[in-house]
Formats: C-alpha cells, sequence, structure tokens
C-alpha cells in the first residue's frame, strides 16, 4: 500500500518518491503530485494534504518517446486495483492551494496545461494538447466518478 512518483531524466532509469499510505476503500481520494524540477523534488499530496516529499530527483524530465504510464510501472505492469479520474500535467509546480481549489472540477484548458484526460469512455486529451493515450494493458472505464 504504497504511493509512488517516479521520474526520469532519460526516459530508463527513475528516481521515485514513495510513501506508506494506506487509502480509504469505496471513496474517492484526491492525489497529486508537485514535482518542482529546479529543486528536483517531489511532493506527494493527498486529499489536500502533503503526506510526503522526497528531493534527489532529476531536475530535467525526459522529452521524448518513453511511455507515460498511470496506475503502472515497468512496462505496463499493473499495480493498482482501483478507479482513476481526472490526470493532468501541468508544466509549472502546482501549489498545494492551486490543486485544492480545482481537485474537482474537470479543467478543459488553461495557462500551462500540458494534458488533460477526464478518463471518461475516452483517452482523448481535452488540453487541446492532442496527447491522446493508448490504454496498452487491461484498464476498462466505469460510471463511478467522483463528480
Amino acid at each position: 500500500k504504497r504511493l509512488t512518483f517516479y521520474s526520469s531524466s532519460a526516459g530508463t532509469d527513475a528516481t521515485q518518491v514513495l510513501t506508506n499510505y494506506t487509502l480509504s476503500t469505496a471513496v474517492w481520494t484526491h492525489v497529486a503530485v508537485i514535482y518542482t524540477a529546479s529543486a528536483g523534488t517531489a511532493e506527494l499530496v493527498v486529499d489536500g494534504v502533503s503526506v510526503a516529499t522526497q528531493s534527489g530527483h532529476t531536475t530535467s524530465l525526459f522529452d521524448g518517446t518513453a511511455n507515460f504510464e498511470v496506475g503502472a510501472y515497468n512496462g505496463g505492469t499493473a499495480i493498482f486495483d482501483g478507479l482513476i479520474d481526472d490526470v493532468r500535467i501541468w508544466n509549472t509546480a502546482r501549489t498545494v492551494t492551486q490543486i485544492n481549489d480545482n481537485k474537482s472540477t474537470e479543467i478543459d484548458s488553461a495557462t500551462n496545461l500540458q494534458g488533460s484526460w477526464h478518463l471518461n469512455n475516452v483517452l482523448t486529451d481535452s488540453s487541446g494538447n492532442g496527447n491522446t493515450l493508448t490504454n496498452n494493458g487491461t484498464a476498462v472505464f466505469s460510471t463511478d466518478v467522483p463528480f
């Protein structure tokens, strides 16, 4: 029962921030990562509360053809047994307040928003940046959504 965020500057070996954290079952939980490249830090935020911060991350992320994986790692090996909704990627570090203010809102476009996937029966990027995802695993869609 861990929350983990991996970062890589080369698209291969990755640094991770993880914390032992027991998620409640049968309820939606908001999880976010604030990755600050200039400081090489990653902070895990659960329901608006910082639960772990780790330094030693890469100071730049790989920008190429490596996989972007949600709920999986190591080439698609499933490690998450649950539902995921509304995944977002920003090119600036968000504050805990910014995350908390928008955690229950679907955002289609905003300054610095690089990808926004509502996961409402499609893997289309609603940010306007054309980053449509490919389901390479066993993910299925559900009508049980948090908002």
